[in-house]
């Protein structure tokens, strides 16, 4: 398949809680603009089928990791697995990485299933105990982590870097984002000396508190990263 070969599809995995998956619309509307971008036909019924098919034998009583990856073939197909979503962390350790994003690739805003950058930086730092990596840009600027944005607590203000560092339009970044509960801003590794407090969210885990980053001078305060992480999750858990 040539989509495959040439790394041409998308991917979004959602966090099903309670038989129910958790932002899907946001997910939805994600693959859709990225697929308009890349030139991908998606339709919003074989997405939410594929999504059925995976849930079909899940039982409810458990929180599950579902990743739906669409690509070309004859037409759009959707391939969807299930998983137990088991533990997330509470607190994790981030290792800067020598991987790079390039900023001015537009592919970086999009959730393709050409991610090699990002594995690497994740492999590279689970090598070495961590939880994953932390990638800067060509700028220096901090991006994000191998499978999760980054936020930064910086004068009581929740921070995280813009889109035009590098960085992926999470979901759980959207909606502290959008409940005004954090804004955007260019971050260097020399601000993260002056943090409070750090944290990782992505779809599954929602969010942890960062204890350490190998790499960098960021030292948290205990009681900042508890109180915070206690924010950040309660946004995140849908109504």
């Amino acid at each position: 398949m040539s989509s495959l070969l040439h790394g041409l599809g998308l991917f979004e995995t959602l966090r099903v809680s309670g038989g129910v998956p958790e932002f899907l619309d946001y997910h939805i509307e994600r693959m859709a603009g990225s697929a308009r971008f890349l030139g991908l036909d998606f339709q919003e019924e074989g997405f939410l089928d594929a999504l059925a098919e995976a849930l079909a034998d899940r039982s409810p009583d458990l929180d599950w990791r579902v990743r739906i990856t669409l690509f070309r073939d004859a037409g759009p197909v959707y391939l969807a697995h299930a998983e137990p979503l088991g533990p997330v962390p509470e607190i994790v350790e981030l290792a800067l990485s020598d991987q790079r994003v390039f900023s001015g690739n537009p592919l970086c805003q999009h959730k393709t299933i050409s991610r090699l950058s990002y594995y690497l930086a994740q492999r590279e730092a689970e090598a070495g105990g961590f939880w994953d990596g932390l990638l800067l840009n060509e700028r220096g600027e901090i991006a994000e982590a191998g499978r999760a944005n980054l936020f930064f607590l910086l004068d009581d203000e929740l921070l995280t870097p813009p889109l035009s560092s590098g960085v992926l339009p999470g979901i759980a970044r959207r909606v502290l984002l959008e409940r005004g509960l954090a804004m955007e801003q260019v971050l260097r590794p020399g601000d993260i000396r002056d943090a409070s407090a750090g944290f990782v969210t992505n779809s599954l885990i929602r969010a942890a508190g960062v204890s350490r980053i190998r790499g960098l001078e960021y030292e948290p305060d205990p009681a900042a990263l508890e109180a915070g992480l206690l924010e950040i999750r309660n946004a995140l858990v849908p109504v």
